[in-house]
């Protein structure tokens, strides 16, 4: 069976999606220190935030 091109759009939907939120998760954890200190977070309010 041949791919079609519906089949390498949505293949490269969900690689770009996919590389997104891993992009926003290194974001997030580079930044976490400063936001938790900015809103006077302890370690298990901002775990629980960041869910």
């Amino acid at each position: 069976m041949r791919p079609t091109r519906a089949r390498r759009t949505m293949l490269g939907f969900a690689l770009g999606a996919m590389a997104v939120a891993y992009l926003d998760r290194i974001c997030i954890s580079t930044a976490a220190p400063a936001i938790k200190a900015d809103l006077g977070l302890d370690d298990a309010h901002s775990a629980h935030a960041s869910c």
